[in-house]
């Protein structure tokens, strides 16, 4: 289903940031337009520990502040957080379609790590009110699954997704019109695709195809970035 949805933006300074494979993620204008900005904010949902990303960030843009969001790590993991990132910091909560807990089994989610049955999350809204931020640049999102419900509470809670660029792991669960109406929902708030990334690191042939990296970027209706909030 995935070939039907390829880059539809042309974002001329493209650049990696972490590892190749799973981890690393397409971002826009990092050496140019973020590297020039005052100040700005990059979340980071979900990781298992895999910090490639991060750190990337925090070499190559480091006055930007970075918040990373997964109540799943395991204390090796959250050790390994604090012994290689030295800005960013770590909140053991998730990302969810609402304030409150989430249990694993009450959603079809490919969890491919669990550390406990019940965790916390918090929407958006609330994790960006309560952080003091009404703008993020970078909103990085991997949560194996969980993604659908979260898109479809940001779809009819808010009029603009308060973010310029959004990086997720697609993860198709079986549902066509989940995927359909996902697309057609992001291009009406304004995002477009600029690039598509077929996951095949540390999977399955059989578990490859059901997942894929994308990166959106939203856009004003001439067609230019929206670089910064109202």
């Amino acid at each position: 289903i995935w070939d039907y949805f390829g880059p539809n933006y042309n974002c001329k300074y493209r650049e990696r940031v972490g590892k190749i494979g799973d981890g690393g993620k397409w971002l826009c204008g990092v050496s140019s337009e973020l590297r020039n900005k005052a100040e700005c904010v990059i979340y980071s949902v979900g990781s298992k520990g895999e910090i490639s990303f991060e750190k990337g960030i925090e070499e190559k843009l480091p006055h930007c502040e970075i918040h990373i969001f997964d109540p799943t790590l395991t204390d090796e993991q959250k050790n390994n957080v604090y012994a290689f990132l030295h800005k960013s910091k770590l909140h053991e909560i998730g990302l969810g379609e609402s304030n409150g807990e989430f249990k694993i089994g009450n959603r079809k989610v490919l969890w491919t790590q669990k550390t406990r049955s019940v965790y916390q999350v918090q929407t958006l809204s609330t994790l960006m009110s309560e952080l003091g931020h009404k703008w993020l640049d970078v909103l990085k999102i991997d949560i194996e699954g969980g993604e659908w419900k979260v898109f479809e509470s940001l779809f009819a809670t808010m009029h603009r997704i308060p973010a310029t660029q959004i990086q997720v792991e697609l993860h198709f669960l079986g549902d066509v019109n989940t995927v359909l109406s996902f697309f057609k929902k992001m291009r009406e708030k304004g995002f477009r695709v600029f690039s598509v990334e077929p996951n095949y690191y540390g999977r399955t042939a059989e578990n490859a195809r059901l997942m894929i990296e994308y990166s959106f970027i939203q856009v004003d209706g001439y067609g230019s970035i929206v670089w910064r909030g109202p």
